[in-house]
C-alpha cells in the first residue's frame, strides 16, 4: 500500500490550497490536478549498523570487565604493600616474609 495516500494528507494539501486561493482573490484553476509525492528511494538496512547496538552492549560490558579487574588489582596491591609495611614494623625479618608470599 501507498500509506501516503492513506493518510489523507493529500486532501488535506488539497483544502490548503484551495482555502489560500479563495482567501487571495485568485480565481481557482479550472484544471483538475493532482498532488503526487516525489519517488524516494528503498531504505537498505546496512549489516553493520543493524549489528550496532549488541556490538555496543558487549563493548561497554568487556569496557567495564576490563576497568574492574584493573581497580581490584590495584586494591589488592596496595592492601598486600600495606600489610608487608606493618609486618616489617613489628620485626618481621625477611626470611618469614619471604616464604609466606611463595
Amino acid at each position: 500500500q501507498d500509506w501516503y495516500h492513506c493518510t489523507g494528507f493529500l486532501a488535506l494539501q488539497r483544502l490548503a490550497t484551495d482555502f489560500l486561493l479563495r482567501a487571495s482573490g485568485r480565481p481557482a484553476p479550472a484544471l483538475d490536478f493532482d498532488v503526487v509525492p516525489f519517488p524516494t528511494p528503498a531504505c537498505r538496512s546496512k549489516a553493520a549498523l543493524s549489528a550496532a547496538p549488541e556490538l555496543l552492549s558487549l563493548t561497554a560490558v568487556l569496557v567495564f570487565a576490563y576497568r574492574a579487574g584493573q581497580v581490584a588489582g590495584q586494591v589488592v596491591s596496595e592492601r598486600e604493600a600495606k600489610l608487608l609495611e606493618a609486618m616489617k614494623l613489628l620485626g618481621l625479618r625477611d626470611g618469614p616474609r619471604f616464604a609466606a608470599t611463595v
